[in-house]
């Protein structure tokens, strides 16, 4: 197993069930304030987003007025920061043009300064200004470990609009760690990436078999911890065309206690070919698995809490409708589902879905928007649609051969420009089973059309399609073919399956219809 690991600073989002959560995009904003008739918002944006790997390193900060759509300019920031309790910076910082570039020091996670430091111009006001000649450089040991770092930041201005004067603001980022992993997924390697906005992850696996994705990393679960955790933020990317492990929905255990739905969240948007599950733990869940671990034992008192928390994706079973996705800023959420749940081509199919405001999640009225489906990276379906009341639907019939891995885009949502998706698979069931069966239940077949390997074994290669999902049983019929063993043509039939004369879904429609008749017999 190939492990690649690195440390980046990505920014952190404060968290609301329902509402944002953070897709590792590089910038993050407060919530709005209202001072003198004005809604006022500061960002602090890291730039370039894939912070690690670059060699110039800019943190931006700068105040917007939500009324007037304008950044503030003549702007002076008191920017505090912290980690963990420690006040790491505190220093005044002047901007003419409403915009604050700091550089931070390229050495910086490895520098061996014990003291943080600012290098620049100071103006006549003694706050720290950036000239043509004099960048801010950050120096020192600032966001060289893991953890949330919280920017309290105060505002003094006076633009054309007016003064704004002694305003506060709260942003929070943490250093995240990331760690690639080369894991079978059946058939072959897949890059799984890993992102923990917490602590660094200690282990991660991918099982196959059971189509589950395992991750662990350092947990205190005493209460005084857990009350100064905003959140734990993990996610797992891997490419779309993982089609063992894609799904319109997962669930996610923490400790082996099943996790509220509100914590699991996928995103198909931040890259083109790649999915990104994302765990959320707020406070109030991770007391949650707490007070259950307590409750599994008799003596509660006397209960040893685990180290760290151990999370499990779990592929869905079944499509929970609505799938919910939100743009990128975070602004727009779309629910979507369609009808029939099984997508299969020459069948119309209804898309269902409504625009919602992340504020309140109220549906979004009169808004325009383009609809697009996509395969391969080529549009197969689009048109501009106008939701009156923030839902609406569209109807399309997908052709034969336009089966496999399906994009559905949300675009230009309200005229914003802001656009979301969704990832899945047309072709349903039959679609899947090209790609799910393992190679040694083919190796099994053809042994046994061979005589090689006896009828038990055959059958066990059924039991794991079954178990999987594959093979979909449901009542048999009772016939006396199922005491006589396996019919000689169903042997020929696995032979030739075996060989590549028959496809994967056609010969697992086979073995379905055999079992649900009774020929075959499957304990």
């Amino acid at each position: 197993m190939k492990i690649i690991f690195g440390i980046l600073l990505a920014f952190f989002v404060t968290f609301s069930i329902g509402t944002a959560f953070g897709h590792g995009a590089g910038i993050e904003a407060s919530p709005l304030i209202f001072t003198n008739d004005r809604q006022i918002k500061v960002t602090v944006e890291l730039l370039p987003s894939d912070f690690y790997k670059s060699d110039e390193k800019i943190i931006k900060i700068d105040a917007y007025d939500h009324t007037n759509r304008e950044t503030i300019t003549n702007a002076s920031f008191k920017v505090q920061v912290f980690n963990d309790n420690q006040l790491l910076l505190d220093e005044w910082f002047y901007t003419q043009d409403g915009n604050l570039i700091l550089k931070v020091d390229p050495d910086v996670i490895v520098t061996s300064r014990d003291s943080i430091e600012i290098s620049g111009e100071k103006n006549d006001f003694g706050l720290w200004e950036k000239t043509d000649t004099s960048p801010l450089i950050i120096t020192g040991p600032i966001f060289d470990k893991g953890g949330i770092y919280t920017f309290k930041i105060i505002l003094d201005a006076q633009d054309e609009v007016g003064i704004i004067s002694n305003v506060e603001f709260e942003v929070q980022v943490s250093v995240t760690f990331v760690e690639y992993y080369e894991e079978n997924t059946g058939e072959k390697e897949t890059e799984f990436r890993v992102k923990s906005y917490y602590d660094k992850i200690s282990s991660f696996e991918y099982d196959a078999k059971e189509n589950v994705a395992k991750i662990s990393f350092p947990f205190d679960f005493s209460e005084t911890n857990i009350s100064h955790t905003n959140v734990i933020h993990t996610e797992i990317m891997f490419p779309k065309n993982t089609l063992e492990f894609l799904s319109p929905n997962y669930s996610g255990t923490g400790n082996g206690i099943e996790l509220f739905k509100s914590s699991v969240f996928i995103d198909d948007y931040s890259e083109e070919d790649n999915r990104i599950v994302h765990f959320v733990l707020l406070p109030d869940h991770i007391r949650h698995i707490k007070n259950q671990l307590k409750k599994m034992e008799v003596d509660s008192s006397s209960v040893v809490l685990p180290d760290s928390i151990d999370l499990v994706l779990n592929k869905g079973k079944e499509i929970q409708f609505p799938l919910r996705t939100l743009t990128l800023s975070e602004e727009y959420q779309v629910d979507l589902s369609w009808d029939p749940k099984e997508i299969t081509p020459g069948e119309s199919i209804r898309f269902i879905y409504t625009f919602r405001d992340t504020t309140d999640l109220g549906p979004i009225r009169n808004s325009d928007y383009t609809f697009t489906i996509l395969q391969n990276g080529q549009t197969i379906f689009s048109e501009d649609r106008f939701a009156k009341i923030g839902a609406d639907y569209s109807d399309f019939t997908f052709e034969e051969g336009q089966t496999g891995l399906t994009v559905a885009r949300f675009s230009n949502i309200s005229g914003s420009g802001q656009q979301t998706e969704f990832a899945f698979v047309v072709g349903g069931q039959t679609e899947l089973k090209s790609s799910l069966v393992p190679e040694w239940v083919k190796n099994n077949a053809g042994w046994w059309a061979d005589g090689q390997i006896p009828d038990s074994a055959f059958i066990d290669g059924i039991e794991y399609l079954i178990k999987d999902g594959l093979i979909i049983v449901s009542d048999t019929k009772q016939t006396e073919s199922q005491t006589n063993g396996i019919p000689e043509w169903v042997k020929n039939n696995a032979g030739w399956w075996a060989e590549g004369q028959i496809s994967d879904s056609a010969f697992i429609d086979g073995i379905e219809y055999l079992i649900k008749d009774g020929i075959i017999k499957i304990n």
